[in-house]
């Protein structure tokens, strides 16, 4: 078997060159492909929520928190995680020394998927 090819795995959907970054090493390290910027709708189709990567059918979602763009939003980030755990979602965050050293989020990653019974 061969690797998927760098392009294949891309993604134009992808906001930002650390949501890239983050996928990229996702892959690496033997995850499957997530979804990019993955809307999350209510019953109506309106959209509530878009997941930097998600595994829509496990309800695991990986939020990149870039600092300039969270800077200052710490209670609504945290309120948004609250009603995604209410909705079933397992939410695992990412931050930029994670991407130096990505031992804690992706042991809590694969925490994640063995809760939702995803064997490896």
């Amino acid at each position: 078997m061969h690797s998927p090819s760098v392009t294949r795995l891309a993604s134009p959907r992808a906001e930002s060159a650390p949501e890239s970054w983050t996928r990229m090493l996702l892959i690496e390290s033997g995850f499957p492909l997530s979804e990019v910027n993955f809307s999350l709708l209510s019953s109506s189709g309106r959209e509530l929520y878009r997941l930097d990567l998600a595994w829509p059918h496990l309800r695991i979602a990986v939020e990149y928190d870039g600092h300039a763009s969270h800077a200052g939003r710490e209670a609504e980030d945290q309120a948004r995680e609250d009603d995604l755990r209410q909705r079933g979602w397992i939410v695992v965050r990412v931050r930029s020394a994670d991407l130096v050293d990505p031992t804690r989020f992706l042991t809590e990653l694969r925490a994640a998927f063995a809760r939702r019974g995803y064997t490896w």
